[in-house]
């Protein structure tokens, strides 16, 4: 989506999605659908693919129940009081009203991010504060709802009348001056686009290269049709239309723009943004997400098959060996036998088989005594009897699982329709950037402190990891009972003032939720959640710190009125 699109649909969802219900959030492999109750589409499909995020809206969900789930449960139900774009930032706010379970209603805001860079989803508190996100976990949970990346110079929305000079210098190309008169035009329109991409906030690289294609490079054209098109948006002239750009120096562009653009291409005119959106979805953006995950899905596969055939093949090799064992242990048995003639320093050894009818030459190892020779040959052989059963069995649910994952990958090659492809692929195969804990989000133990400080307990490993790595805040507190298993536990709103007496009950909630609860002293190491890390393919709920202060404290039970409803803080 362009940032004209994203800034005037920001101003059409907030008349047609006000009042409306966010009834649940469902995440599937490669997006998430926001479903809506009493909005004029029930779906809002949000889509992942490459660096491209979309937005579809849709009259029913992409993803079975089986091919999806639920994560920021908190947002059910959740009343839109109101929406707005961050200026031409392709962010969107949602603003929400949504109940706690206990018969009050909290203030939420939804942060959708449709640029390659950023979180997808961000829950903010009433307070401000990150609370929960969803994306890529190489992008950074911004620090409030309407952050941006810095300004570009200039905004199609108040553009000055004469042109800049770094706009109009463009248009000069360099290269000789022999150069035929319609390759300087080419490379006059590149420049004249790549500048104001570059300069002036709202204009995309399909839209300046529209515009300057169709004035042949000339700058003062160019900057007269931007005036009129960022006129239009701040008078509220909304003209919906859906182009077609097979000569825009990449042949079919399909997009959508909330004004009537001046170029020979005739646009297709849609009622409004739902319309231009679900339009555009239907032609260009389910058939690419549709091909982008298949891809995914079949390389996935691959992937997961070579493997497996790799352990197969080793399997083969393992059985083979052990299936030599009778031969080591007559090798080991010659060599007791003729033990005498053994040195140190020998390769090998011929001697008399049993049978007295021919010679045996055996290998050995000149770095190895005489006697580590012979028990390396009963070592392998008592290996080889031992694993000959366990690799045949093992070999056989290797080969059992090569079948099964060939049967997928045709499946996935063949499968008809998205909803079909969905539901063979589940989301933390493809959208790694979701994986869902097995725990709810937002179900942590709360207990209120004060009016300022929160208590959070994780209940369970997976919990745990969801607290610390996901939830926790950089400059939140986080302590654990030292030496001993217990849960998680973070301290919000604590600052470098914190008062002692704040710190103290926090350790003492963690040392009662922990294995030490009857103990009378329990040492409590605390640390801000910046310094703890999770080692590399370490179990849930596994956490070291950087470093740590200790403190000593009796655990203590909290008391009823500090426990808050799930979800409020």
């Amino acid at each position: 989506m362009n940032s004209l699109t994203a800034y005037a649909a920001g101003i059409e969802f907030d008349a047609l999605l006000r009042g409306s219900s966010i009834v649940r959030i469902a995440r599937f492999a490669g997006g998430f659908t926001i479903e809506l109750d009493g909005a004029p589409r029930p779906c809002l499909h949000i889509l992942r693919y490459g660096r491209t995020t979309e937005l579809v809206p849709g009259d029913r969900p992409l993803a079975g129940p089986g091919a999806a789930s639920e994560p920021l449960r908190r947002l059910d139900n959740s009343r839109i009081e109101r929406v707005e774009a961050v200026g031409l930032e392709r962010i969107l706010l949602f603003h929400l009203r949504g109940g706690t379970g206990w018969g009050e209603e909290e203030a939420l805001t939804l942060r959708l991010d449709l640029t390659p860079a950023g979180k997808t989803l961000v829950l903010f508190g009433a307070d401000g504060s990150a609370l929960e996100s969803l994306g890529s976990p190489k992008t950074a949970v911004p620090a409030a709802a309407d952050e941006t990346l810095p300004p570009k110079p200039l905004s199609i929305l108040d553009l000055p009348a004469d042109v800049p000079a770094a706009i109009a210098g463009a248009c000069v190309p360099d290269g000789p001056a022999s150069l035929p008169g319609h390759t300087r035009a080419w490379h006059a329109a590149r420049a004249v686009a790549a500048a104001l991409v570059a300069g002036v906030g709202g204009v995309d690289p399909v839209l300046a290269r529209a515009l300057a294609d169709c004035r042949n490079g000339d700058p003062a054209l160019v900057w007269e049709d931007l005036r009129l098109i960022g006129d239009a948006l701040v008078s509220g002239e909304r003209r919906w239309r859906i182009y077609d750009f097979p000569a825009s120096g990449e042949a079919g562009i399909h997009t959508v723009y909330p004004v009537e653009l001046p170029v020979p291409e005739p646009g297709r005119e849609a009622t409004d943004v739902l319309d231009a959106l679900a339009g555009r979805g239907a032609a260009v953006l389910l058939p690419a997400f549709t091909d982008a995950l298949r891809e995914q899905a079949v390389a996935a596969a691959r992937r997961d098959l070579r493997r497996q055939e790799r352990l197969e093949e080793n399997l083969d090799r393992d059985l083979a060996e052990a299936q030599r064992a009778g031969e080591h242990r007559r090798a080991g048995d010659l060599l007791v036998t003729h033990r005498h003639r053994m040195k140190p320093g020998m390769s090998s050894i011929t001697v008399r088989d049993f049978s007295g009818t021919r010679d045996v030459t055996i290998p050995l190892d000149p770095a190895r005594s005489p006697d580590a020779n012979i028990r390396g040959y009963f070592t392998k052989a008592k290996k080889g009897e031992k694993g000959a059963i366990v690799i045949r069995n093992r070999r056989g649910e290797v080969r059992r699982e090569v079948a099964s994952l060939r049967k997928r990958l045709d499946r996935i090659e063949n499968a008809t329709g998205l909803e079909e492809l969905l539901g063979m692929v589940r989301p933390a195969r493809l959208a790694r950037a979701g994986r869902a804990p097995a725990g709810r989000r937002g179900s942590f133990r709360r207990f209120r402190l004060d009016d300022r400080h929160t208590v959070l307990v994780g209940r369970t490993d997976r919990e745990n990891d969801e607290l610390t790595h996901r939830v926790a805040a950089p400059g939140d507190l986080w302590f654990h009972a030292q030496g001993v298993a217990g849960s998680h536990v973070v301290l919000r709103g604590a600052t470098p003032s914190t008062p002692k007496r704040v710190i103290e009950r926090a350790a003492a909630i963690a040392a009662w939720f922990s294995k030490a609860r009857n103990a009378t002293t329990v040492p409590v190491l605390y640390t801000e959640k910046r310094y703890v890390r999770k080692p590399r393919k370490a179990a849930p709920g596994t956490a070291v710190t950087l470093r740590h202060k200790t403190i000593f404290v009796e655990p203590a039970q909290p008391a009823d009125d500090e426990a808050t409803p799930n979800g409020a803080d």
